[in-house]
């Protein structure tokens, strides 16, 4: 009896001092190596808030049925706090196809760099990334959230059929705007940026009249296209794309 009431001493006395270096580390901002980075499950996407599974002991300090000492995992539950601190260091990151178009928004809790972002974007839009030819990454912050950059036909002609087709074009407006906004830097060149939007958006154009049949809005897409492809609107246009491309190297990092 006298000795196991010493080995039950010495077995909390170990669990003390396993514990406190569970808590240094949690200190220290360690996070254990297979619950981290690229190479970590794609269950982390979007899980934020979820931490690593940690046994915890029942307060006890009884040694276990062999009359060894508990695991170390199982000594160090002040561990899974420290995991729940680093999962709260987040960053988003807006998807970018090669093709400019914008293909989604991620978020991950580990890395927090553009590399990192643009794996994860790869990985965890693997088809509509592979469509696009590979994708990019751009954000790191909430500031830098294209979908709150969209507003619409913004074209100002102020007759009926425009009014009309700011409305039809929607869609394919919103589209035209986050492309002005993708890192192009990253992904050719400034015209070369320029035009693909420009050509995105007259496709987008006429694929909406296909769907809905409208008599005549194929030429309203021509229209609207040449708008943008030819001055004066040629100048105009391009200076909103150079604006964009400055807020979003300001607000985002690539």
């Amino acid at each position: 009896m006298f000795l196991k009431r010493v080995w039950a001493r010495r077995a909390l006395s170990w669990m003390s001092v396993t514990a406190g270096a569970a808590l240094a580390l949690g200190c220290s901002g360690g996070v254990p190596a297979e619950t981290t980075g690229p190479g970590a499950s794609d269950a982390n996407h979007e899980h934020l808030g979820d931490g690593a599974e940690l046994d915890e002991i029942d307060g006890t300090g009884e040694a276990g049925a062999s009359g060894q000492p508990p695991a170390q995992d199982q000594a160090a539950p002040a561990a899974a706090g420290a995991i729940k601190a680093a999962q709260a260091i987040t960053s988003s990151w807006d998807c970018f196809g090669k093709n400019g178009r914008f293909i989604g928004r991620t978020g991950i809790w580990w890395g927090n760099t553009p590399a990192d972002g643009t794996w994860a974007c790869n990985e965890w839009n693997k088809e509509a990334c592979s469509a696009a030819g590979g994708c990019v990454a751009s954000g790191g912050s909430n500031q830098c959230d294209v979908s709150k950059r969209t507003d619409g036909c913004s074209l100002d002609w102020g007759d009926p059929t425009t009014v009309a087709y700011r409305e039809i074009f929607k869609e394919a407006c919103n589209a035209h705007d986050t492309c002005y906004h993708a890192p192009w830097d990253r992904i050719s060149d400034f015209w070369s940026g320029f035009n693909k939007c420009n050509d995105n958006f007259w496709r987008d154009m006429n694929a909406i009249c296909n769907a809905k049949g409208i008599v005549g809005c194929g030429i309203v897409a021509s229209v609207w296209a040449d708008a943008m492809n030819f001055d004066p609107g040629r100048t105009k246009f391009s200076d909103s794309f150079a604006a964009d491309q400055r807020w979003m190297n300001s607000n985002c990092q690539r």
